[in-house]
C-alpha cells in the first residue's frame, strides 16, 4: 500500500489541486512556480505605480495577467480578486484604484507562499 501524497496548505493557493492537475509532478510543479515567480515578481509594484496615477488601462492588463496566473496555478481567490479588479478597471470605476491596491496586496501574499512552496521537498 502506498502511503498518501503530503503538501503543505496555504490560504493563497491550492498546492494540493495544483499537484493534481500536473499529474502529481512534483518537479513540473516546483518549476512552474519558479516560472511564475520570475514572470510575476515586480507586478505588485507595477500594480501600486499604475494605481498611483490612475493608469486605468494599465490597470486592466497587469489585472488580467494576475488573473491568468491565479487560474493556471489554482489560486481561486485570487483570481477573484483579479477578476473584479480588471472588470473594475476597464470601467474606470471608482473602486478601481481600492480594488487594484488590494489586488497588490493579496499578490504579494500570494508570491511569498509560492516562494515557500518552491523551496520545499513536498
Amino acid at each position: 500500500m502506498t502511503s498518501p501524497v503530503t503538501v503543505t496548505e496555504y490560504r493563497t493557493f491550492d498546492q494540493a489541486a495544483l499537484l493534481e492537475k500536473l499529474g502529481g509532478d512534483r518537479e513540473f510543479v516546483r518549476s512552474l512556480l519558479g516560472v511564475a515567480l520570475r514572470s510575476n515578481g515586480n507586478l505588485p509594484t507595477e500594480l501600486r505605480d499604475a494605481c498611483a496615477v490612475a493608469d486605468f488601462a494599465r490597470l486592466a492588463r497587469l489585472a488580467h495577467k494576475v488573473k491568468g496566473t491565479a487560474g493556471d496555478l489554482v489560486a481561486a481567490t485570487l483570481q477573484s480578486r483579479a477578476r473584479e479588479a480588471e472588470l473594475a478597471a476597464r470601467a474606470s470605476g471608482p473602486d478601481a484604484i481600492g480594488l487594484n491596491l488590494g489586488l497588490a496586496d493579496t499578490l504579494d501574499e500570494f508570491l511569498d507562499e509560492l516562494r515557500s512552496a518552491a523551496a520545499r521537498n513536498d
